[in-house]
């Protein structure tokens, strides 16, 4: 149950968070998204605003690119 739970949220993760050029803030965030979601207690849209907020600590005008879901 927990597997295939995870692979629905790195197939979100792949759809909808794009990756950056590597040690990036977008692949910071991506990380970040991916460590909350993959946390029983957090949905996918909890995720990524947890994850912002994390990456606008260290970097404090980014501006990530998350795609439209479906």
């Amino acid at each position: 149950m927990k597997n295939r739970r995870l692979r629905e949220q790195l197939g979100k993760l792949n759809a909808r968070v794009p990756r950056g050029s590597r040690g990036s803030a977008q692949n910071e965030f991506r990380f970040g998204v991916w460590f909350y979601a993959s946390q029983e207690r957090y949905t996918f849209e909890e995720a990524l605003h947890h994850a912002l907020l994390a990456v606008r600590q260290n970097h404090s005008g980014f501006v990530p690119t998350i795609l439209p879901g479906t």
